[in-house]
């Protein structure tokens, strides 16, 4: 699809990159807007947060800036789409947990363990 702009293009918002700033034009906002890839997403919305951000952020401006818009929405769009991080960060914490228990069967581990204990207890008494 080909689009020509004539001007200022009204609706479109300037990101910041290196060496310049990359237009999202209102077109591809609009489009955005209607596709099911981001659900209900408020795509301008998370356009105005982005340029915030990177106003923000100036040494952490992109070069592949388009690349950062579709990254930005994919994540914001799982957020919204009822994933419950909460959920997946207790899942981590238990596999976490599960492997320190698995390590601490190890001999050695629990060697290891009471020999760091001893030291920090001696230090504290040496205080």
């Amino acid at each position: 699809m080909q689009h020509e702009l004539i001007g200022d293009e009204t609706g479109s918002i300037d990101l910041p990159e290196r060496g310049g700033s990359h237009r999202v034009h209102s077109w591809e906002i609009e489009a955005w807007q209607q596709s099911e890839a981001w659900g209900k997403l408020n795509v301008r919305g998370e356009l105005e947060k982005m340029r915030a951000w990177l106003e923000t952020h100036p040494k952490q401006l992109k070069q592949n800036t388009r690349r950062f818009v579709i990254n930005w929405m994919n994540r914001r769009s799982t957020l919204n789409a009822g994933v419950d991080t909460s959920a997946s960060q207790a899942a981590y914490r238990d596999r976490v947990q599960r492997a320190h228990h698995e390590e601490m069967r190890k001999p050695a581990a629990r060697a290891e363990v009471a020999r760091a204990a001893l030291a920090e207890a001696m230090r504290i008494l040496r205080s």
